[in-house]
């Protein structure tokens, strides 16, 4: 019994000697956290621990916190990317299978709360990557005081912006030791305030302070071609290339089958483009140390980056003038099929309504016809009324015009036959004397009288077989 006691005590001494981590076999690949206790008012200093069966080189991990009950102040190597979410990014060989880092929080509120890692890149020496289990941190925060402030913050003073929908205050309210590496102090005229920036001289890129509603403030990136901000993110791909990623890209289009998105880059949304069967990659606009632009393609599982070269589509033209007509008429046929469709039904409605039209007007005028008892096929001959129907005044009307149209036809020949007769007596004595005084030599008029009348006597063809004409003969002085 006093042996159990013993052990027992023994047991219990080794527990307390024991440091309370969430540690786990060193056998597997883990991302580790203390589990700590804590008070209102103090400040945290939470432990991070990377522990892999091979050596380490580049490692970067993302992690979330309740800004609420805890709030972000310094670390190894990390940074607040944005409002509850920190970023730990270590290059180069880490010396060995474990790493350690530190984060500093000052803590708000009583209660229970985690530190969580959201997503994580680890490389192996051998440029492997290493797939590690993700562990979270437990804190206990126990009742306590805040400490009281005697000064008010000051409010941020500057020109209002607006990145990504969120509200920020341009402002000269920073830190030499929060200028980031590689740019220098400046100045920057904006809306007609000078402002004091960080530049840098390679790439040209300027980058200004922001504060948000919260009084966070962090460098955001200067676009000078529309004068305003977006967020600034650098990434090392290797020992001498650093790219900053690029948010202005409305020149930027990419064929088919690239679709514009967004992407995730450390907690940070820019713009990118992606094959919809290809989640796990996209594309990316970006610039490097040295000035120069490039779309890079983004491993987005892996954390990878790669320059990328646009490819480029070249439209294939038919050869011959068939063979694009045959192109056309391929790409265009629905379209021609309901043209030529549709085309053909209205010509066919219009025949048919003027052939109903002229079917109604053939049969209007064969009506009229009927009516006034016209012929068509005898036009000369127009077709008479029955004379059975005629009534007495008619045949009164008839008789006096003809009895007219008689005597008409009567007088005119009369006076036709006078005026002819007059004029052909006259002529022909006058011409038969012409003529009896050339081809007789005859000095006495009247002998030369009576040698025309004998002329005449024998010729025939002067007298009218119908009737004797009388006609008196004057003698003619022949040398008048």
């Amino acid at each position: 019994m006093k042996m159990m006691k013993k052990i027992a005590t023994l047991l219990l001494a080794i527990c307390l000697v024991v440091p309370c981590f969430s540690m786990v076999s060193q056998a597997a690949n883990r991302i580790m956290f203390e589990d700590p206790s804590t008070a209102v008012g103090q400040t945290l200093a939470l432990k991070g621990v990377i522990q892999t069966d091979s050596a380490m080189e580049d490692r970067t991990v993302v992690m979330t916190y309740d800004t609420n009950m805890l709030k972000f102040k310094s670390g190894d190597n990390v940074t607040e990317t944005s409002a509850g979410k920190l970023t730990y990014d270590a290059k180069g060989a880490a010396g060995g299978q474990r790493v350690e880092f530190v984060m500093n929080f000052d803590v708000l509120k009583e209660g229970t709360t985690q530190v969580q890692v959201e997503s994580y890149t680890v490389y192996s020496t051998t440029d492997a990557s290493l797939t590690c289990e993700k562990g979270h941190s437990v804190i206990t925060i126990a009742a306590g005081e805040l400490p009281v402030t005697t000064e008010e913050p000051a409010e941020a003073v500057g020109a209002v912006v607006e990145v990504n929908g969120e509200t920020y205050t341009f402002t000269n309210e920073f830190e030499e030791a929060d200028i980031p590496e590689g740019f220098e102090e400046s100045t920057l005229e904006y809306g007609g305030t000078e402002y004091k920036v960080v530049t840098q001289a390679d790439t040209g890129l300027t980058l200004g302070y922001l504060v948000n509603e919260s009084g966070e403030g962090k460098f955001f990136l200067y676009v000078a071609t529309n004068a305003t901000f977006a967020p600034f993110e650098q990434i090392e791909i290797s020992d001498t290339t650093v790219i900053t990623l690029l948010s202005d890209v409305e020149d930027i289009v990419l064929p088919e089958p690239y679709e514009k998105t967004q992407v995730e880059v450390n907690g940070i949304a820019f713009p990118a483009w992606q094959i919809i069967e290809n989640k796990d990659v996209c594309v990316i606009y970006a610039m490097n140390n040295r000035g120069e632009t490039s779309l890079y393609q983004y491993d987005i599982e892996e954390g990878t980056y790669q320059r990328f070269e646009a490819p480029v589509v070249e439209e294939e033209l038919a050869d011959t003038f068939m063979e694009k007509m045959d192109e056309m008429f391929g790409k265009y046929i629905n379209t021609v099929i309901w043209a030529i469709g549709i085309g053909f039904i209205l010509l066919l409605l219009v025949v048919i309504i003027l052939s109903v039209k002229l079917y109604n007007r053939n049969a209007e005028l064969d009506e009229l016809y009927d009516e006034y008892g016209i012929d068509l096929f005898d036009e000369e001959t127009p077709k008479k009324k029955d004379d059975s129907i005629l009534n007495l005044d008619d045949e009164e009307d008839v008789l006096e015009d003809e009895e007219e149209t008689q005597v008409e036809s009567e007088e005119d020949e009369e006076e036709t036959f006078e005026v002819i007769e007059e004029e052909t007596v006259d002529d022909i004595v006058i011409a038969e004397l012409d003529e009896v005084e050339a081809s007789h030599e005859i000095e006495d008029p009247e002998d030369a009288i009576k040698a025309v009348a004998a002329e005449i006597e024998k010729d025939e063809s002067f007298w009218n077989d119908d009737e004797d004409v009388d006609f008196e003969v004057d003698f003619i002085d022949l040398d008048d």
